[in-house]
């Protein structure tokens, strides 16, 4: 089954103060956003979201412009690939633990 792939089309660190990049102005980060808009491919341009997060620097914000679209099928089968990677190492782990407690238990009668 093919799923929506999260595309991170932007992330990028925003430091206010002297060295803000749109300088205060609104104009500037609006056309900002819109060049970032218009570089999601139309049809998944509904999909596009900002998300804005701060860290422990002050006058700083992160914000991330990431967008949704199907996943191509390379990336469908590299997810099948890894899926399967996954799965074929929780069964080598789980049969690890059969085979210690298997050993630990050996010769034990129940009572």
């Amino acid at each position: 089954m093919i799923e929506l792939e999260k595309i991170k089309l932007l992330h990028i660190g925003i430091f206010f103060g002297n060295s803000n990049m749109f300088n205060g102005s609104l104009v500037r980060f609006q056309n900002f956003l819109q060049k970032k808009l218009m570089e999601i491919p139309e049809q998944y341009r509904d999909s596009a979201e900002i998300y804005f997060s701060s860290e422990l620097v002050e006058d700083s914000v992160n914000m991330d412009i990431m967008y949704y679209r199907p996943e191509t099928d390379e990336e469908y089968n590299l997810r099948m690939i890894k899926l399967i990677e996954q799965h074929d190492f929780v069964k080598r782990q789980e049969y690890k633990r059969y085979l210690k407690l298997k050993e630990k238990f050996e010769g034990i009668k129940d009572d």
